[in-house]
């Protein structure tokens, strides 16, 4: 869901957007939220999912995505990884058509290894200078490691997510409402208390671990119910494991829905067993609907809040700690409300809107200089462009007013203020420099003549006195573009 929402709020902003994926049942509820918020929409075999070799998925998906960029000719491409082999077919693609390319990359476990010829394509976007996106740290770090690509490639947006507002809106007497018919909808008592789970049901998910938890928490405190929504290729063996541990009355398996949120809504608790995420969507959800939270992800977490004022996270595996957290929340209605109470202040941290706005402007800045280097075949002399402390918006307002007329410039900051600085200025130039250990005037001095910058900047108000006396250049070789 996180490509429908980022397009419907790209739309919104100003882009025309078409989503393209395969009719699956897994997208059914992808392609229902695309149609009602009035996406385009383009249906046909992409690649992800295909039963084959990494090297054949990987044509598999460069040759989907040739047949749909020679359809549509788009002006960018943004690519939703949902594993590392799951889009670098159709981000190569567009590399080779000369169309620009956004990867987003949303999960990679911790310490797992990239084949060499999976490294070797993720390599090759890099080298392209295309945007390289993770939905947090934990992704970028991991992908840094495995691929050999330098972790400043990698910028960070992480998810925010899309809730409506009949959610948002719903009081406590109406949750309560929804809560009571949804425990009759069950058969289970009036004062019951409600986990839930929404994830697919696979090992990645920890649904054995579930099981586990499910059965220590309910021992301890037997008014507690489990829900699951969500299926998976595992979910025979899910509900074979529940017989076995005799607490298969103890849960209630929803299957595949098209309306987890009601779910989510109406729980007391949110339960997530992970082993191991990116930034989960529906913790993100249950957040933003101020649910108590019992998680083992440590995916991104750093957004809501790393310490129990907010939610509970427990080691991945523990499953008496995680069941002990569950009977505290269940027995505790004073403590679910104060976490509840803590979320609200968070809330407009996980919003769709903070994620789009990031997101457009990666598109723009990809987008011009996607157009700055189709404009000649000629190369031109290198740009300098050193600033004491640059952000996003200021490498995005310098490639659009200043620099529009050069091919592949060369970019060089000093002093960043922070690492995102960097990030966000390789998003816009091919082959920046980071000059924070080195010296400015040493490294202009090794330029040769023809190498002499076109455009020098010292800080936000450019002093053109102090920057030639500063580097000791002669003034006429400082061409200021102001």
């Amino acid at each position: 869901m996180h490509s429908v929402t980022l397009a419907r709020g790209l739309k919104a902003a100003g882009f025309e957007t078409i989503v393209c994926g395969e009719a699956t049942r897994n997208l059914a509820r992808l392609w229902t939220e695309a149609a009602s918020h009035g996406l385009q929409r383009t249906r046909g075999p992409i690649g992800y999912w295909r039963d084959c070799s990494e090297r054949e998925r990987f044509q598999h998906q460069h040759d989907a995505a040739s047949r749909i960029i020679e359809d549509i000719r788009p002006d960018l491409l943004i690519v939703p990884y949902p594993w590392p082999d799951s889009g670098a077919g159709i981000a190569c693609a567009a590399v080779e058509a000369d169309i620009p390319v956004i990867s987003i990359f949303h999960l990679f476990r911790p310490n797992a290894e990239l084949s060499p010829f999976m490294g070797a394509q993720l390599r090759k976007l890099a080298d392209a200078g295309e945007p390289l996106i993770a939905v947090s740290d934990v992704v970028a770090d991991a992908l840094s490691s495995s691929s050999g690509i330098p972790r400043r490639r990698f910028s960070v947006i992480r998810n925010g997510v899309y809730v409506e507002e009949q959610y948002l809106s719903l009081t406590e007497e109406k949750i309560e409402d929804n809560k009571l018919r949804l425990l009759e909808e069950l058969g289970l008592p009036p004062g019951s208390i409600i986990a839930c789970t929404v994830a697919r049901v696979d090992a990645q998910k920890g649904y054995l671990d579930f099981v586990q938890v499910v059965k220590e928490a309910s021992a301890k405190w037997p008014r507690v119910h489990f829900l699951w929504v969500g299926d998976g290729p595992d979910m025979k063996n899910l509900k074979q494991q529940l017989v076995d541990a005799g607490v298969a009355t103890r849960v209630s398996l929803m299957g595949w829905r098209d309306d987890p949120l009601r779910f989510i809504a109406t729980s007391d608790i949110f339960l997530q067993t992970s082993h191991f995420e990116g930034l989960s969507l529906s913790l993100l959800e249950a957040a933003r609907l101020k649910k108590p939270i019992v998680t083992t992800s440590p995916g991104g977490l750093e957004i809501i809040a790393p310490n129990r004022s907010h939610l509970y996270v427990e080691q991945s595996g523990d499953c008496s700690a995680i069941a002990e957290s569950i009977v505290q929340l269940s027995s505790g209605p004073a403590l679910r409300r104060l976490l509840q109470r803590n979320l609200s202040e968070l809330t407009s941290e996980l919003s769709d809107e903070v994620m789009v706005e990031k997101y457009a402007v990666t598109l723009r800045a990809a987008m011009d200089r996607g157009l700055m280097t189709a404009k000649s075949p000629v190369a031109v002399e290198p740009i300098f462009f050193c600033t004491n402390s640059m952000t996003t918006a200021r490498a995005l307002t310098v490639s659009k007013n200043y620099l529009n007329e050069s091919l592949c410039p060369r970019l060089f900051i000093e002093n960043c203020a922070s690492i995102s600085s960097f990030d966000g200025a390789l998003n816009y130039f091919n082959n920046a420099v980071d000059l924070n250990d080195c010296n400015l005037a040493d490294v202009l001095g090794d330029l040769s003549a023809e190498q002499k910058p076109l455009c020098v900047s010292f800080n936000y108000l450019w002093p053109r006195g102090m920057l030639r006396s500063s580097i000791s250049l002669p003034a006429a070789t400082v061409r200021m573009r102001l």
